[in-house]
């Protein structure tokens, strides 16, 4: 299946939120785990130059499948993406990744913070979108 955008297309949407569902926080550019479908495919790069890609597996409970270009992350395990936080600690976001945040990954022996993240997308069957 192929889209095709026309440069004059426009779109207009009401969306209600459900009253329990998670809000994103506003002005936040990011990913909410809970929000993803299973399956989807989250490459995250961080200020040191590390890459790293997450399948989600259940979103509900942010757990995702971790690989990546660190060394504790070369082979794929499966965590929990708990919150973001910024480098002071005063900002901390639950279940999301966001530019220039840390992701804190929880794992059955132990928990890993990263550095900042400087890009983000998401991939899914026959899509991807760059987030920031």
């Amino acid at each position: 299946m192929n889209d095709t955008i026309e440069p004059d297309d426009s779109a207009c949407a009401d969306v209600t939120p459900t009253p329990d569902a998670p809000v994103s926080p506003p002005g936040e550019i990011g990913i909410n785990i809970t929000k993803q479908k299973i399956g989807t495919i989250i490459m995250v790069e961080t200020e040191d130059g590390h890459l790293f890609e997450m399948i989600v597996r259940s979103p509900k409970h942010g757990v995702v499948e971790v690989s990546g270009t660190e060394q504790r992350m070369k082979y794929p395990t499966v965590g929990s993406l708990t919150y973001s936080i910024s480098d002071d600690k005063k900002t901390r976001i639950d279940n999301w990744i966001g530019q220039y945040l840390k992701m804190m990954i929880v794992f059955r022996n132990g928990n890993y913070e990263s550095k900042l993240v400087t890009h983000a997308s998401l991939k899914g069957e026959g899509w991807t979108f760059e987030v920031f």
